[in-house]
């Protein structure tokens, strides 16, 4: 018994038996095999039985009649072999044996069906032929040349360029990149034929087609766009002048990179049954070779960023090196670098700032490369090196004060900070407080100076008071010698006495003169025109050397103080006003030192911002 196989849909695998020669499908109950599909029209196909031969007519069906996925002319019979498949509408069968060459609809497509009506046929290959001896030279021929290049667009532009070279039959082609995360086209690279470029043909491509085969990931062929049913895709292929579709997938490591989307606007059935399969092989070696060049093309921004974050790194270094080098040349403070030698006996120097080579009166360019025993064997006797030592094998920053022997049997006196730095090197940072350390001994020679004048003020004052006291017991006893003269000045031994009373007198009065003279001359104040201005400012230049640098002084005087007075004892008042003023500001404040006239007077003022 003759069977009908269906091949696709909820009938696919299932039979029926044809009893006859002459065969009517449709969806018509009197039709011999009736097919309930909405695709099928009422009166569809007729196929006669001619002896071993099969003749089919397409009945001027609505959505027509495909034999070997190619569209009949209506009212014309075809010849039908025995397992060929063909379909009605969207319903694909074959007669006599099962069909060995899959067909299916686009209800087989996933997500296309959506957008395309169950009226238009697709066709794509499971199991493509096998390429033929032509194509496998041109597919050798583009691999070798389009994996030569990195750049991406030059790469879709050569394949477009071949495959148009080979295949007369595109109009139309494009190759369409998509990014994988956003899903957006990053790419589209687009060529017309000639033979169709007189502006007639626009540059676009159906959108819906190229996300239906990304998505997919399968190739697609549409060998006619007549008869669809969705009037927004028809319009849209007709906008386009679309007859047949060719669109297969670029894929390389089972991910779609994009497409290869070409088409024919002249006739339906542009393209060969072979033809897909080419396009398919074709977009796997394209896929290779984009997914390298776009393997580059990320090595190059990434190779590009890293260098510019170089750049950026390095312009940023050099700019800090030109501050850090700006800062370490203009620092008040002496800077020297060491590298440790010799386990820490020795140290070179590396570098050292002005500063530094204005303090020790050395030359930059001599001292550099050399051990500081040799450029600075001062630092040694000093107790220097021991103290870097130190640093060194604690690798504990360290303070510590230095004074320094002269040649000539003067001082200097240094505070150094040594701290550790990376690769055996020591940075030695100090300040020179030799006119400090100055300043405080005039200080203290002047207040040595003070306490002295106010002893020897008042031995002077105790010495007067005493001679002034003795000076009356002497008067009172002269009295009495003088009132026993009187009396008794007749006789010989009261004379002897008196005169020898006289006597006593006479050297009690040289001891009250001498302890006169002493106490003169111990507190003998030497009055003179000074501008007390002046004295102001020279006791401010001792203090300012001794004072913390926390305390702000600011002297507001005016011009011309002329006073008398003693400029010992004026600078020593002074100095104890601001040294009480400095004491009063532990943590800093201002000092304010005012003097003007007022009424031919000097008044003098001295504010500052501490406690009491």
């Amino acid at each position: 018994m003759l069977k009908l196989f269906f091949l696709n849909g909820d009938k696919k695998g299932k039979s029926l038996d044809v009893k006859g020669d002459i065969i009517y499908i449709g969806r018509l109950p009197d039709s011999d095999i009736q097919i309930m599909d909405k695709t099928v029209s009422r009166k569809h196909l007729r196929i006669t039985r001619n002896g071993d031969k099969f003749i089919i007519r397409d009945l001027g069906s609505k959505n027509g009649t495909f034999l070997k996925g190619k569209q009949l002319i209506p009212d014309i019979d075809y010849e039908l072999n025995e397992g060929v498949p063909f379909a009605a509408g969207n319903v694909a069968m074959s007669i006599g044996v099962i069909s060995a060459e899959p067909v299916f609809s686009p209800s087989e497509m996933a997500d296309l069906s959506a957008h395309f009506s169950s009226t238009a046929m697709f066709t794509a290959y499971k199991d493509r032929p096998m390429t033929p001896p032509k194509n496998m030279d041109f597919l050798f021929k583009v691999s070798n040349i389009i994996n030569q290049s990195l750049n991406i667009n030059e790469i879709m532009q050569k394949v477009l360029d071949y495959l148009f070279e080979l295949l007369k039959r595109i109009d139309r082609g494009f190759i369409i990149l998509v990014d994988s995360e956003t899903g957006e086209f990053t790419n589209v690279i687009s060529r017309i034929a000639k033979s169709v470029d007189d502006g007639s043909v626009s540059y676009s491509y159906s959108k819906t087609i190229v996300d239906g085969v990304i998505k997919s990931g399968k190739p697609l062929t549409i060998l006619d766009t007549f008869g669809q049913d969705d009037a927004d895709v028809s319009e849209s292929m007709e906008l386009m002048h679309v007859k047949s579709v060719m669109c297969s997938p670029l894929i390389s490591r089972e991910k779609v990179l994009g497409v290869l989307y070409v088409d024919s606007v002249k006739i339906p059935y542009g393209f060969r049954e072979d033809d897909l399969a080419l396009v398919t092989a074709l977009c796997s070696t394209a896929a290779i070779a984009i997914e390298n060049a776009m393997l580059y093309r990320n090595l190059e921004t990434i190779i590009e960023q890293q260098t510019s974050d170089l750049n950026d790194a390095e312009k940023m270094l050099s700019e800090s090196e030109k501050r850090f080098r700006a800062m370490f040349n203009n620092l008040n403070s002496g800077v020297i670098i060491f590298k440790v030698i010799d386990d820490g006996k020795d140290y070179l120097i590396l570098d050292i700032n002005k500063a530094d080579s204005k303090i020790d009166n050395i030359n930059k360019r001599d001292a550099i490369g050399k051990s500081v025993l040799d450029v600075l064997p001062e630092l040694k006797e000093a107790g220097l090196i021991q103290r870097l030592e130190k640093v060194w094998n604690t690798g504990k920053a360290e303070r510590c004060p230095i004074t320094i022997e002269k040649g000539d049997n003067r001082k200097s006196w240094r505070e150094y900070y040594i701290c550790p730095l990376p690769d055996n090197e020591l940075v030695a940072i100090f300040d020179d407080i030799t006119e400090k350390k100055n300043a405080e001994f005039e200080q203290k020679a002047l207040q040595e100076q003070l306490f002295v004048a106010q002893k020897m003020k008042s031995i002077g004052a105790f010495a007067g008071g005493t001679a002034h006291n003795f000076r009356n017991i002497l008067q009172a006893i002269s009295g009495n010698v003088e009132y026993l003269e009187v009396i008794y000045g007749e006789k010989p031994e009261v004379k002897e006495l008196t005169k020898n009373i006289y006597s006593s007198i006479d050297r009690g009065v040289g001891l009250i003169n001498n302890l006169l003279h002493f106490a003169k001359q111990g507190w003998a104040l030497e009055m003179e025109e000074i501008d007390l201005a002046e004295v102001i400012m020279k006791t401010h230049d001792i203090i300012e050397k001794v004072f913390n640098k926390n305390i702000r002084i600011k002297m507001i005087l005016e011009d011309d103080l002329q006073v008398k007075g003693n400029l010992s004892l004026l600078s020593q008042a002074f100095m104890n006003l601001f040294t009480n003023a400095r004491d009063a500001m532990p943590n800093g404040g201002d000092l304010t030192v005012k003097a003007k006239k007022i009424n031919n007077k000097v008044v003098t003022y001295v504010i500052d911002t501490g406690h009491g």
